[in-house]
């Protein structure tokens, strides 16, 4: 689609007027809102609006906070998408963000009902300092802190992601 707007429509920002992935009332569902705001953040989306489907759309509400406040104090996924991956890319997706201070913000999500030791690799060049974490669980479609990690290692976080879950970590950069 970008190319096709490149082509024919130089600098028209692409956007999506409705979206549900549904199961807004489950963890399911919060997982796919999760992964469906990483990719319009990567691909550079200019707007998007999801339409409510169902009374309950607490897990997806959820899953937005992790993007847009995981830490109740306003946390967000920063200006600058960059490249993320994890260990397992079909089981665990990564998104990755930084801003103008350098500060980095990961989400990675467990698409399992196991958990998974994953190794999370990114693509920046500075240094993070420590990290908190937060996490959107079934148990709960609130983010939770959650255990920071331990491991940080550039370009390379190991974390233990719980069975089906958001985790959302955070890093100022050390200058």
């Amino acid at each position: 689609m970008q190319a096709k707007i490149a082509a024919h429509y130089p600098g028209t920002r692409l956007s999506i007027s409705e979206y549900n992935y549904g199961a807004g009332g489950d963890i399911s569902g919060g997982l796919a809102e999760a992964d469906a705001l990483g990719v319009f953040g990567r691909e550079d989306l200019y707007a998007a609006c999801m339409w409510e489907m169902s009374a309950d759309n607490s897990f997806i509400m959820g899953a937005l906070n992790m993007f847009t406040d995981f830490d109740g104090a306003g946390g967000h996924f920063l200006d600058r998408s960059i490249h993320a991956d994890s260990s397992d890319v079909a089981r665990a997706t990564v998104y990755a963000s930084y801003n103008n201070t350098d500060d980095m913000v990961l989400v990675a999500i467990n698409k399992t009902d196991t958990p998974l030791d994953a190794a999370i690799s990114y693509s920046y060049p500075v240094p993070p300092g420590s990290a908190k974490a937060w996490q959107l669980t079934a148990a709960s479609a609130t983010p939770q802190p959650a255990p920071n990690p331990d491991m940080w290692q550039q370009p390379t976080i190991r974390y233990t992601l719980p069975p089906m879950s958001v985790t959302t970590i955070t890093s100022p950069a050390i200058h």
